[in-house]
């Protein structure tokens, strides 16, 4: 089972400014900088999980393909709580990261849509 994140970011003044293309291109600057920001966030044993995340074409989402990605970002897989993570990671690594980077996701995003 793999989990799946999906971020949310209002653009819709920008959607008047900007063409689908570089639309896109936003998502995918996005969708990139969340993954890069989110990795010291991600649960590390043996780097199976933060070396295992892809995102799609068009940047609308980001997938952690591991079997156990799902139960380690909610903390449990219905019959054990975990409690203990290595390295500094933890459950919902991508609401950490996004608590401490969102002002520069929306700079990143911007930057990509030419809306410097």
């Amino acid at each position: 089972m793999t989990v799946r994140v999906r971020a949310k970011v209002d653009i819709g003044r920008a959607e008047k400014k900007v063409s689908q293309d570089n639309m896109v291109k936003g998502q995918i600057a996005l969708a990139g900088q969340i993954v890069d920001d989110s990795e010291p966030y991600v649960p590390f044993r043996d780097g199976d999980l933060r070396g295992n995340v892809s995102i799609a074409g068009d940047g609308s989402n980001i997938t952690y393909g591991m079997l156990y990605a799902r139960a380690q970002y909610y903390g449990t897989n219905g019959k054990q709580v975990f409690r203990k993570y290595s390295n500094g990671g933890g459950k919902k690594w991508y609401l950490k990261a996004k608590q401490a980077h969102l002002e520069n996701w929306k700079k990143v995003s911007r930057n990509a849509m030419g809306l410097k």
